[in-house]
């Protein structure tokens, strides 16, 4: 299927009425810190599978997260991408969401090129990372680690349950990490794609279970726009579908009304010492899909989103390359702003460099 098709049918369907599961949504899940669980046991510098109790994958198949296990003082987040989905048309045959299962097999091949330079795990000699605690955190719910709700969806004749149980996800794994690495000197919450709009989503409670942390927020290409730069058919699909009145609205209340982007100062405002990132294309052709978005119409969303958020911001920045490249984290190497390497920059960052700020083409 072409992306152009794709785009058609997905907004065919959305125009259609979307969103029309069954839902049964599980016990709310406030943004407080999350309390400890039972420690992770794994092998020092090598990535380990860990099984977290009650983690399951959108069919109900049970997940856990990686972990790179140091004895640094330091510790990063990384939260998975892969598409969304939030009806039966886009769960079930457009498939614009990974699906599970997702555990140690899958793994297994994940963890063969995590390490590789270039990668924000990479171990290289100059690597910002290098010898850091590393966690990764699968992605197999749809609801962009976002969800906390089960649905039933229907089309006609036929019938699909899916668990948008992603930000239920990551308490649960909160309370294996923090068991692990409770004290971390330095805490670096990030994620790319659907993983970017997961970590944004996750940070209040990711930060809230480490209040002593020097503390960092990396969103890699999930750019959440201001107001109706998000399509309100997807918006109410979202949110109905993925029960996000008990994850993202209890971060951000301001957020009901419709403008996520208020997340960004809400975080900013909340955690003042903190630094925050976006990093995006200016005209990024995955997330411009799934937000059914011309180029140009996108690039000037995310324009207004870095213009009314970020700038003027005590501790929100962002990185912006030309073109329409889609993640950077995977690749950092290749990704430069008028002569700032990605890498460079986000060493800067979490070095507390006073030189630090936003770039753009």
């Amino acid at each position: 299927m072409t992306r152009a098709l794709a785009s058609l049918l997905l907004a065919t369907s959305l125009a259609a009425g979307l969103a029309t599961g069954c839902g049964a949504a599980s016990t709310p899940i406030g943004p407080a810190g999350v309390a400890p669980g039972q420690p992770i046991t794994a092998p020092r510098g090598t990535w380990t599978w860990t099984s977290v109790d009650g983690a399951v994958c959108d069919d109900g198949t049970p997940t856990g997260i990686g972990v790179y296990l140091t004895d640094s003082p330091n510790l990063i987040v990384y939260l998975e991408g892969g598409g969304a989905c939030w009806d039966y048309s886009t769960c079930f045959q457009l498939n614009t969401s990974v699906h599970g299962p997702f555990g140690p097999a899958q793994f297994a091949q994940r963890a063969a090129s995590l390490g590789a330079p270039g990668t924000v795990f990479s171990e290289a000699d100059a690597a910002t990372f290098k010898g850091w605690n590393k966690v990764y955190v699968p992605y197999c719910t749809g609801d962009v680690h976002g969800g906390d709700a089960v649905q039933t969806y229907t089309s006609g004749g036929l019938s699909g349950t899916v668990h948008h149980v992603g930000y239920h996800n990551v308490t649960l794994a909160l309370a294996r990490i923090v068991a692990t690495v409770p004290t971390p000197a330095r805490l670096v919450w990030t994620g790319s794609s659907a993983g970017g709009f997961g970590a944004t989503f996750n940070y209040t409670q990711g930060r809230a279970t480490f209040p002593g942390a020097k503390a960092y927020l990396i969103d890699d290409s999930g750019p959440v726009f201001v107001d109706a730069g998000i399509n309100d058919f997807l918006k109410n699909g979202w949110i109905a579908s993925w029960g996000l009145a008990n994850t993202l609205f209890k971060l951000c209340p301001d957020c009901v009304a419709g403008d996520f982007s208020l997340a960004y100062p809400t975080m900013a405002r909340t955690f003042p010492a903190d630094r925050m990132a976006l990093l995006s294309s200016l005209q990024d052709q995955v997330i411009r899909s799934y937000l059914l978005l011309q180029p140009a119409i996108f690039q000037g969303e995310l324009e207004k989103l870095t213009a009314q958020r970020f700038d003027g911001s005590a501790n929100l920045r962002y990185f912006l390359q030309a073109g329409e490249t889609h993640t950077m984290l995977g690749d950092e190497p290749s990704h430069t702003t008028g002569g700032v390497n990605v890498a460079d920059w986000i060493g800067k960052m979490v070095g507390d460099d006073a030189s630090w700020g936003s770039v753009k083409p």
